[in-house]
């Protein structure tokens, strides 16, 4: 029997294998040579699962944007007059992401209020119990006085 990690492991040589294979048959052929091999049943089964998935994974939706760009030499000899060394800085806008603390105290909060209505539930299901409990202790009585005599036989382990 397998462990999870080495089934984890088996299908992703697998995968890497039958992705291998696909590439292969991708690469322009220049005439030469034998035919590449062709997936197998199981590979072409990875492989249609697969199908419109992206190859590398990152955050869903993001956006791949260039690295900050440098110049190293001013494109232009001449300055501006009206230019100025000082950068303006605006006020951090209020619709910024929540920070992470926010997010793990919202969190917390809401984790409280569950835990709160769970033990207000068991509180209720306790409560309901007392009240089963008083019930069949009632009706208990109730037949130990409509019938003494059964009840005695058993007690006394006579079978009624």
């Amino acid at each position: 029997m397998r462990t999870s990690t080495e089934a984890q492991k088996q299908y992703s040589n697998l995968k890497q294998r039958a992705k291998g294979k696909l590439s292969e048959l991708k690469r322009p052929k220049t005439g030469g040579g034998p035919k590449p091999p062709s997936p197998s049943p199981v590979e072409q089964c990875i492989l249609d699962n697969l199908e419109g998935r992206p190859s590398l994974e990152g955050i869903v939706g993001g956006i791949d944007t260039a690295g900050p760009y440098h110049e190293d030499q001013p494109s232009c000899s001449v300055q501006e007059k009206n230019s100025s060394n000082q950068v303006k800085v605006g006020k951090p806008s209020s619709t910024k992401r929540p920070r992470i603390q926010d997010l793990e105290m919202k969190n917390l909060q809401l984790e409280n209020e569950k835990l709160q209505e769970e033990v207000s539930k068991i509180k209720m299901e306790k409560d309901l119990l007392k009240v089963k409990k008083t019930y069949y202790d009632i009706k208990l009585q109730m037949l130990i006085n409509e019938h003494p005599e059964v009840v005695s036989q058993l007690l006394n382990g006579n079978e009624v």
